[in-house]
Order: structure tokens, then C-alpha cells, then sequence
């Protein structure tokens, strides 16, 4: 079992990914589907972040930055993901476009292999 991470390290990755993917905290309460008072007590200083399990896993899920370990949660590469970030909107609705789009991509990049 991986050992978890000190929470301050999980935060300041967290802030690091919201700085680069040019998020509001607004659009990453979206997108984690958490309440976005929940956010913003997740991003402050001051604040005993303990308190906050669920939306902090939430969160790094969307995140995709791993709670335990020092690992990312997947493999996207980090040109992918800036893209898909910043073309998304923030809704469920645009999250599953993209996913169709992307999706359609990898099938045409398959194929396009496969007939070589």
C-alpha cells in the first residue's frame, strides 16, 4: 500500500495544476462536482484542510494528481491535458463532446496506424 502524501504537498500540486491549466475555482467546483465554498476552503492558507476529505479527493481526481504516492494518476501527456483544459468549458455536457472528440481522434490514429 502506497504511503499518503503530507497534505500540504497534495495542496501545493494542486495549486501549481490550477496556475498551469488556468482554472477558476469556479470551473474546477464544475468539474469536480463539488460545492465550489468547499474550493475555496480547500485553497486556503489558513484554512484546516481535514476537514475537506471528500472534496479534496474530488478534486485531485479531476485533478488527476494522486493522493498517496508521488504519482500522477494517469498518463496524459501534459500537452493533452493543457488542450483539453483549456478548450473545456467547464460543463458535463462540453466534458462529454470533448470526450467524444477525443475518442474519435484515437480511433482515426488507430486506424491510420493499422493501414500502414
Amino acid at each position: 500500500m502506497r504511503s499518503r502524501r503530507p497534505i500540504e504537498d497534495v495542496i501545493a500540486e494542486l495549486r501549481a495544476w490550477q496556475r498551469t491549466a488556468g482554472l477558476s475555482h469556479e470551473e474546477i467546483a464544475n468539474g469536480a462536482e463539488v460545492d465550489i465554498s468547499s474550493v475555496y476552503r480547500l485553497f486556503a492558507d489558513d484554512q484546516d484542510r481535514s476537514r475537506y476529505g471528500s472534496a479534496l479527493k474530488a478534486v485531485c481526481k479531476f485533478a488527476e494528481i494522486a493522493i498517496a504516492g508521488h504519482q500522477r494518476a494517469t498518463d496524459v501527456p501534459p500537452v493533452v491535458r493543457e488542450a483539453v483544459l483549456r478548450t473545456w468549458d467547464g460543463t458535463a455536457e462540453h466534458a462529454n463532446r470533448l470526450a467524444s472528440a477525443i475518442t474519435a481522434v484515437g480511433e482515426l490514429i488507430r486506424q491510420a496506424v493499422s493501414s500502414k
